[in-house]
């Protein structure tokens, strides 16, 4: 396997096939010299133990407790929760089931999970987002970990590969979804499917992100810089469990729907934009950086 080969498939793992962008448009000096996966392969076996979970909420107090219960199941000793400005008892709940609570006054998806990103433990060296209403599949944490553990970097729930998943999202999310990361395919040629909210992450890989947005276009910003950096990838089939307790901030409402929709396409013209402004400057011998 060549170091810079644009998708490939490990053999040996009968799992989600490992795969990365056709294209990348910049990558670090490390990523330049040798596969993301090969070095992925090379690295300590990781466990859940050895994750740091990050759940971002609000008003989710009914929900917190079972959530984080549900990780502990699998193996999560690290779990931090970030209450963004909840008016109910989310804190005290999480609290309660012995998760680490920051509070983020400012409000917003992309500030919840940046700020569960500050001071990290030195051990941390994979983080796994997910939601405090207790809709993504918790159970399915082994398979991916099995994914990280033969290549992958980044590991994405997809709720549109199952019945189950598909049944308890709504029309305006698959729509939604399925028009952002055919939109991803279309311009940096990475094979996206979803862009749920459960994703495990390699903290080296989350330096070379930087991430920028602090509201509804942290996940498909998320999933254009790996497409950009030409990060291995793996999509793990998942459920979506039917809300128990309360209403969605974005499908809830008429209004959430349409601001996170707007939210996320505009992201996606942003670094379509830049990427377009650095394809010309590179051709006129400027600056791609």
């Amino acid at each position: 396997m060549q170091p810079n080969s644009t998708a490939f498939r490990l053999s040996d793992f009968a799992g989600a096939p490992i795969v990365r962008a056709e294209t990348a448009e910049y990558a670090s000096a490390e990523r330049q010299q040798s596969s993301s996966a090969g070095r992925g392969l090379m690295r300590p076996t990781m466990t859940a133990a050895q994750i740091l979970v990050v759940i971002p909420t609000l008003n989710e107090a009914k929900s917190i407790g079972p959530t984080i219960e549900r990780l502990r199941r699998q193996g999560c000793v690290d779990v931090r929760v970030i209450d963004n400005g909840s008016s109910d008892s989310s804190a005290d709940a999480a609290s309660a089931a012995d998760a680490e609570v920051i509070a983020e006054p400012v409000k917003g998806y992309g500030m919840a999970c940046w700020r569960g990103l500050q001071d990290l433990p030195h051990h941390s060296q994979w983080i796994l987002f997910c939601d405090a209403d207790g809709c993504d599949d918790i159970e399915a944490l082994p398979r991916f970990i099995e994914a990280a553990n033969s290549g992958a970097d980044f590991v994405l729930a997809n709720r549109l590969a199952t019945k189950a998943g598909r049944k308890n999202l709504t029309l305006p999310q698959r729509f939604g979804n399925q028009l952002a990361t055919k939109l991803i395919r279309l311009i940096w040629a990475a094979r996206f499917h979803d862009l749920g909210p459960m994703r495990l992450v390699h903290r080296a890989l989350l330096d070379e992100i930087a991430m920028q947005d602090r509201g509804f276009g942290w996940t498909v910003e998320m999933q254009i810089r790996v497409a950009q950096l030409g990060a291995p990838y793996a999509e793990i089939p998942v459920a979506y469990h039917a809300r128990q307790h309360g209403k969605s901030k974005i499908s809830g409402t008429i209004r959430g729907v349409a601001m996170a929709g707007s939210v996320i396409l505009s992201t996606i013209a942003y670094h379509a934009v830049s990427r377009h402004q650095r394809t010309n400057s590179q051709k006129s011998g400027g600056d791609t950086r």
